[in-house]
C-alpha cells in the first residue's frame, strides 16, 4: 500500500559543564510498504495521515506434499526452495471493490491511476514456485528425505535449485559457514568493544566538563577499548581453535600477545612524551644593576 513513511535523524551535542543535548529531526516521504504504517505514532501526524487498515494482507501458501521423484520432502527442505517466479494475471477479479481496479504486470492495481499513486492505493502481485529440478543432500527415511544428524553435532539438510554435484553443494555450504563464522566473530568484537566503551564512559563524562577535553578523552578511550576488545576476541577465537588446529590457535594467541605488548608500550610512552617544565632554581634572582 502507498503510504506516508517517517524517518528520523538525531544529532548529539556536548554542553559546557558536562552533559549532552540530542536534537532529532523528522522527515516524511511517500512510498510502498507491505505492512501497515500507523501515522498515529508519527512525531508530526498532521498532514501525514495513513489509512487505518490494509484491505489485503500478504499471504503465502505452501503445498502439504512436495515430492522429488517418489520421495516426500520435509518442511524445512520445502522452505529452501526459493526460486519464485512472477505469475502473469490475465483477468480482473469479479469481486466488486470500492476503488477502481487496473491490470498491471503480474497482478492488479487498486486506485485511480497506476502512474500517479495516491495514499491508500494498493498493488497486488502473485508469484509461484514452478516444478523443476532440485539437488538434495539429506537422509533417506523410507519414502521421505529428512535432515541427517551428524555425530559431531548439528544437522545436514542441503538443497539447491537445479542440478549440482555433492561436491559443489558441500563446498558452497562450507563457504557459507565460513562467511557466517567471520560475521559472528566481527559482531562479537564490536559487542565487546561497545561493552568496554560503556564501562569506560564514566571517564569521558567526567572530562566533558570542558567539551574539548571530553572529545580528546573519548578518542583515547575508544582506542583503548578497541585494543582490549581485540585482545579478548583473539584469545576467545584461539581457545576454540587450539583443540582442532593448534597452529592457528597458537598463532592467534601470539597475535593477542603482540597487541597487548604494543598497547602496553604505547601507554608507557605516552606520559614520557608530555613536555616537562624547566626546573625552578631555589636561588633568589640577582639584584637589578645600579643606575
Amino acid at each position: 500500500m502507498y503510504q506516508w513513511l517517517e524517518s528520523s535523524q538525531s544529532e548529539t551535542k556536548k554542553e559546557l559543564g558536562g552533559g549532552t543535548t540530542t536534537q532529532t529531526t523528522y522527515s516524511y516521504r511517500k512510498g510502498w510498504s507491505q505492512q501497515l504504517v500507523s501515522s498515529a505514532n508519527f512525531a508530526q501526524p498532521q498532514g501525514h495521515q495513513n489509512p487505518h487498515q490494509m484491505p489485503y494482507q500478504s499471504r503465502q501458501w505452501v503445498a502439504n506434499q512436495v515430492k522429488l521423484g517418489e520421495f516426500n520432502l520435509s518442511r524445512s527442505l520445502i522452505h529452501q526452495i526459493d526460486n519464485s517466479t512472477p505469475l502473469q494475471v490475465n483477468e480482473l477479479p469479479n469481486k466488486p471493490n470500492s476503488r477502481p481496479i487496473h491490470a498491471i504486470a503480474h497482478g492488479f492495481y487498486l486506485g485511480q491511476n497506476p502512474s500517479q499513486a495516491q495514499i491508500g492505493d494498493m498493488r497486488i502481485s502473485y508469484a509461484y514456485v514452478p516444478t523443476g529440478n532440485i539437488s538434495i543432500i539429506a537422509k533417506q527415511v523410507k519414502n521421505s528425505l529428512q535432515s541427517y544428524q551428524a555425530k559431531a553435532g548439528g544437522s545436514i539438510e542441503l538443497l539447491r535449485v537445479g542440478i549440482a554435484s555433492a561436491q559443489e553443494m558441500i563446498q558452497q555450504a562450507q563457504a557459507e559457514n565460513t562467511m557466517l563464522t567471520w560475521i559472528l566473530r566481527v559482531v562479537g568484537l564490536f559487542v565487546m568493544f561497545f561493552g568496554l566503551r560503556m564501562i569506560l564512559s564514566v571517564i569521558s563524562v567526567t572530562a566533558d566538563v570542558i567539551p574539548i577535553l571530553g572529545n580528546i578523552a573519548e578518542f583515547g578511550l575508544n582506542i583503548i577499548a578497541f585494543m582490549i576488545a581485540a585482545i579478548f576476541s583473539l584469545l576467545t577465537i584461539a581457545i576454540a581453535w587450539v583443540f582442532y588446529r593448534p597452529l592457528i590457535g597458537l598463532a592467534l594467541i601470539a597475535a593477542a600477545a603482540g597487541v597487548m605488548f604494543w598497547m602496553k608500550k604505547g601507554l608507557k610512552k605516552a606520559p614520557s612524551e608530555i613536555p616537562k617544565a624547566p626546573p625552578q632554581s631555589s636561588r633568589p634572582p640577582p639584584p637589578p644593576p645600579a643606575p
